[in-house]
């Protein structure tokens, strides 16, 4: 998703980064802390010291810094209130009951799809589309799709429908 949409809004970034391997020096603070985060909800963590001492920078390494006690802070919420999260989320909202999960395995965290998409151009061409959900939910009446968002700016959720819509396609 992210390449696509770099590729449609922006060509020249898209020929920089993915083409030429030109990526920008300084990455945004919010995407230190949004990749933390999910790494915490992935492992069931709110201590992400083991991740932002793999993956952070040096001062890392004595004591915490705003990224990571902002990461933690935010990981504490979703624990904080996870049941009543997934109450909603399983929420059946033509009957008001809650949905059933279709077995032991049903929850994947960080689920790598792929899929080939024709050209429209060139009908022997395809081009390869890998999405990677965050959390995917296997209920007894389909699948729930869900997508952590972090940023610095008020989210536009309209922008996201886009990422949706393509990992439905997928």
């Amino acid at each position: 998703h992210s390449k696509m949409e770099c590729c449609l809004n922006n060509p020249m970034d898209y020929n920089l980064n993915y083409k030429i391997g030109i990526k920008p020096k300084e990455t945004k603070r919010c995407f230190q802390v949004g990749s933390a985060m999910h790494w915490g909800f992935e492992n069931d963590t709110e201590d992400l010291t083991q991740w932002f001492q793999e993956n952070g920078d040096l001062s890392q390494q004595v004591e915490k810094s705003f990224e990571q006690r902002q990461a933690e802070a935010m990981c504490h919420g979703y624990f904080s209130h996870k049941k009543e999260i997934f109450d909603e989320v399983l929420k059946d909202y033509d009957t008001g009951e809650r949905v059933e999960l279709l077995g032991d395995e049903s929850i994947y965290h960080e689920l790598e799809l792929t899929a080939k998409i024709p050209s429209a151009k060139d009908k022997t061409k395809s081009y390869d589309f890998i999405a990677i959900i965050d959390l995917l939910i296997l209920t007894k009446k389909g699948f729930i799709i869900i997508d952590y968002k972090s940023s610095s700016e008020i989210p536009d959720f309209n922008k996201y429908l886009d990422q949706i819509y393509r990992y439905d396609f997928v």
